[in-house]
C-alpha cells in the first residue's frame, strides 16, 4: 500500500534492479543501476519511465512524475 493505493511490482535483481509496475495508476518501469567510478566508488543511478493515468504530457506531468518517483 502506497499513498492509499495497492500496487504490485515485478523485481529483477542483479547489477541492475528493474521494478516493473504490474498494478497502480502510475504504470511503467523503474531501473536502479549500480555503477562504479574510476576510483572504485559505487553509486546508484536510477531512471524511470512511468505513464500516469489521467495526466497529459507537459510541465505539470513532469513535476508529478518526479513526485511519484520520490514516493511523495
Amino acid at each position: 500500500m502506497l499513498q492509499g493505493e495497492t500496487h504490485q511490482e515485478l523485481i529483477s535483481p542483479g547489477e541492475r534492479v528493474d521494478f516493473v509496475r504490474l498494478s497502480r495508476s502510475a504504470m511503467g518501469q523503474i531501473k536502479n543501476i549500480v555503477e562504479e567510478d574510476q576510483a572504485g566508488n559505487l553509486y546508484l543511478r536510477f531512471a524511470f519511465d512511468l505513464v500516469l493515468q489521467g495526466v497529459k504530457p507537459g510541465p505539470a506531468a513532469a513535476e508529478l512524475r518526479r513526485c511519484v518517483a520520490l514516493g511523495h
